[in-house]
């Protein structure tokens, strides 16, 4: 029979033309307007595209399912050849400014990182960014002998080629998603407690769904005061490093998505954390426990927002790579009209969730956690003058004074509580809505690729493997709808008489 088909378009390409990324202002044209006051900036940005374009090129793209089918057949795989290469290319150290010996990389590039890794693998920017967001914590402690400590183990690693990896330590059996929000702390039964005895506190209980449990060098550890009454104020948060007696990882869950990134149970018997590693010290009111979660969902939640643009991003090039090799009813599916309208689709929804996340990371740069870190300045001279020991020490000795901690908390106590409040609503949105965009890709995906995308070495059953995941961890999206509508709805009443 013949076919009714017909080439109702003319070919997207020639037939030998490979798959490229966008351009820098291509894929961010929005950031054009940004950068025009600061074309210093935008330069290095751009730079700093290109270099994780061609890590991506080079070290992730061609290995991504090779390694997929390693973990199917052994979970405790890991692939130490690529964390290697993101040493070199300092994808550990990118966020930290130079005056600790990082990359010195804006936020703002930090985060087109995990989304452009993404789209290739989630689960490798899941295993390389979920450090993030121990370093969140910590950050939105304000206590700069802890975010110091943090930096440097990372930035000293990885200078010698060591990945370090940080985990956050939060939830449990019976803790999730209510143990992110201080008014839903009388409902999770967080069990995990901090005993005070000389010299430090004393850490009992266990974590569940902990990604990088199993690597991390360094647990950011969330925990109640075994003295308090478990109210959010009693909480303390700790440093714990691996190998610490009594610390244990006795498993992995077993995944059916991001393998890459494992997700463990961590166990704490008794575990002695010194003062020095303990990041608050629970003073009644305490900036964490009402305020620094917050902020840290603003900026976490954004980020995962991030990892779902490149999922969505990845969907698409997926599809369209597929079409471009195969026929339908014996004519090429790249050239027929319906396809042409698929392929849109799947286009036009990977550009909503990037615009979506985007106006959240610049709600976090301008009024969120994120906002004291764009303000450190980056002196030309600083990796320079980092190693000469003098140095060194002077930049030591004030991150540990009490002059840094007064100016940390002087730096928090400016943001208001409006400002707060929109920069995790639009987390939450950014969460909620790239997760959902990066889902119906996927399925949209295998659609139009009909068999075929069922098939592993096509690439599309493993997103749809790896998608759910970013409906679920940072909070699931019901809860952050629950918490948009908390911080966002009544605000539209309170402001009715301004609007006059």
């Amino acid at each position: 029979m013949q076919s009714i088909a017909i080439n109702e378009c003319p070919p997207l390409a020639e037939p030998t033309a490979k798959i490229a990324e966008l351009s820098f202002l291509e894929r961010y044209p929005e950031l054009a307007f940004y950068l025009q006051k600061d074309p210093a900036l935008g330069r290095k940005m751009e730079a700093h595209y290109r270099r994780v374009e061609q890590f991506c090129r080079y070290h992730l793209a061609p290995h991504v399912l090779d390694i997929d089918l390693k973990l199917r057949d052994d979970p405790h795989y890991v692939p130490h050849e690529l964390l290697k290469k993101a040493c070199d290319y300092r994808l550990f150290s990118m966020m930290f400014p130079a005056s600790v010996g990082g990359a010195g990389e804006h936020v703002i590039s930090a985060f087109m990182t995990y989304e452009m890794i993404a789209s290739h693998c989630v689960g490798v920017a899941n295993l390389l960014g979920v450090s993030g967001l121990a370093l969140a914590c910590v950050l939105a402690s304000f206590d700069p002998r802890a975010i110091s400590k943090v930096a440097r183990l990372i930035v000293d690693n990885e200078k010698k080629g060591i990945p370090t990896f940080l985990s956050t330590c939060v939830t449990e059996p019976g803790a999730g998603s209510d143990a992110e929000d201080a008014d839903e702390f009388t409902h999770a039964q967080l069990r995990t407690t901090a005993k005070r005895v000389p010299g430090g506190y004393r850490l009992n209980g266990n974590k569940v769904f902990i990604s990088n449990g199993a690597l991390a060098a360094l647990h950011v550890v969330v925990a109640y005061d075994a003295d308090g009454a478990h109210r959010p104020e009693d909480l303390l948060l700790f440093l714990v490093a691996r190998g610490s007696e009594g610390l244990s990882v006795p498993r992995n869950e077993k995944k059916m998505g991001q393998k890459v990134c494992p997700a463990s149970e961590v166990v704490f018997e008794d575990v002695f954390v010194p003062d020095e590693m303990v990041c608050r010290t629970g003073d009644k009111g305490s900036y964490f426990a009402y305020t620094g979660i917050a902020n840290v969902l603003g900026l976490t939640r954004a980020g995962v927002g991030a990892f779902a643009t490149g999922v969505t991003e990845n969907a698409y090039r997926t599809a369209l790579q597929f079409v471009r090799s195969n026929d339908f009813l014996g004519q090429p599916m790249e050239q027929q009209q319906w396809v042409r309208i698929e392929l849109a689709n799947l286009a036009r929804r990977a550009q909503v969730a990037r615009a979506t996340y985007v106006s959240a990371l610049l709600a976090v740069c301008a009024k969120g956690l994120a906002n004291p870190i764009t303000r450190v300045p980056d002196w030309g001279v600083a990796n320079w003058a980092l190693t000469q020991p003098g140095i060194a020490n002077v930049r030591d000795s004030l991150l540990d004074s009490s002059i840094a901690e007064k100016l940390f908390k002087r730096i928090a106590a400016t943001q208001t509580t409006s400002e707060r409040d929109t920069v995790t609503a639009y987390g939450d949105v950014a969460k909620v809505s790239c997760s959902e965009l990066a889902m119906e890709n996927c399925q949209r995906a295998i659609s139009l690729m009909g068999k075929g995308g069922f098939r592993h070495e096509n690439g599309a059953e493993k997103l749809l493997r790896d998608v759910k995941l970013l409906q679920i961890y940072e909070g699931t999206n019901q809860v952050n709808m629950l918490d948009f509508v908390k911080r966002r709805l009544p605000r539209q009443f309170s402001n009715a008489d301004t609007l006059v």
